[in-house]
């Protein structure tokens, strides 16, 4: 074919396409990050142990779902303007917020650039520009069962943190029909464990009513040197690997049961191994969007993966 007559004009539209979905994607992330008479949307990156903690206040208050994440970019740890990553979410409240709350595991890239910009001292935090779009993603209806259990594994805790505040919300306010919150998590070290207790600490500081407790926290891990010990608030250490095959996931008493996941891919054939005879009894396996496993290479180690999720 003749370059005199190759349809130009296809490549024209299908350019200007693109184009316009552009300017229109960046003008919705301007407008969520730029309130009128408000700065920008700002992050606060800080560390502990092998972790990252970002706090982004947003300049315009946005409504997240439980297990949502959003996309973000910040010009001064990249100014690479394609190299916006996903993160989880690891808060959430009834409504909009203002302050949204991200764990981050540092990998490569991205993840772990924003590592090394983290302070150690919170009393000197360095505020840094931050647009994110979002939020993206499903939530799951996890307020229509009774019991739910949550396994995770190392850093998946991130996934499973924001359901843990609706269903303490929700039993608070009577939103909901939970009545027992069981959170297992496998750790190699307890290094993330005291990365992640006021996170965990803040969901609890909700679950009051009467006394209830409706919450407990069984933290299992493998490094030696740990006993059975208590940790932070309802929390107990345990040493080990947690007994997956042993967990009860059958019975009248429990009503509908959801078991959540976000681990290895050992551990979730496991809890469908558990599950699956259950199927018809009221007993459902949800597997979250982020598995820290299989998705590590792809969402915590490039810049278009889920980076925390």
């Amino acid at each position: 074919m003749s370059t005199s007559k190759f349809p130009w004009q296809y490549l024209y539209i299908f350019a200007g396409i693109v184009a316009a979905l552009f300017v229109v994607q960046l003008g919705t992330v301007v407008f969520q990050n730029k309130a009128w008479g408000r700065n920008f949307s700002r992050a606060y990156i800080t560390r502990v142990n092998d972790t990252v903690r970002i706090r982004i206040t947003a300049s315009r208050p946005v409504e997240i779902k439980a297990g949502q994440y959003i996309n973000i970019w910040i010009p001064s740890v990249s100014w690479y303007i394609l190299q916006s990553h996903p993160f989880v979410v690891t808060n959430w409240v009834e409504g909009k917020q203002g302050t949204l709350e991200l764990f981050v595991q540092p990998r490569r890239g991205l993840t772990r650039k924003l590592f090394s910009h983290g302070t150690l001292d919170t009393r000197n935090f360095i505020p840094r520009l931050a647009l994110f779009s979002g939020p993206h993603g499903i939530s799951i209806p996890v307020v229509e069962y009774e019991t739910v259990l949550m396994v995770a594994t190392g850093f998946g805790i991130a996934a499973q943190l924001p359901y843990l505040r609706k269903l303490i919300h929700g039993y608070q306010t009577c939103k909901t029909r939970t009545r027992r919150v069981h959170l297992v998590w496998q750790l190699q070290s307890l290094d993330i464990g005291v990365a992640a207790e006021s996170l965990l600490n803040d969901a609890l500081d909700e679950d009051t009513l009467d006394n209830s407790c409706i919450l407990s926290i069984s933290i299992y891990v493998e490094s030696d040197g740990v006993s059975k010990v208590p940790f932070g608030q309802r929390a107990t250490i345990y040493p080990g690997t947690a007994d997956i095959e042993g967990l009860q996931v059958a019975s009248e008493e429990r009503g509908k049961l959801l078991v959540m996941v976000s681990g290895t891919g050992e551990l979730r054939d496991q809890l469908r191994a558990l599950v699956r005879p259950h199927l018809d009894h009221g007993v459902r396996l949800q597997e979250l969007e982020y598995q820290p496993e299989e998705l590590l290479d792809y969402w915590l180690g490039n810049s278009s993966g889920l980076g925390n999720m």
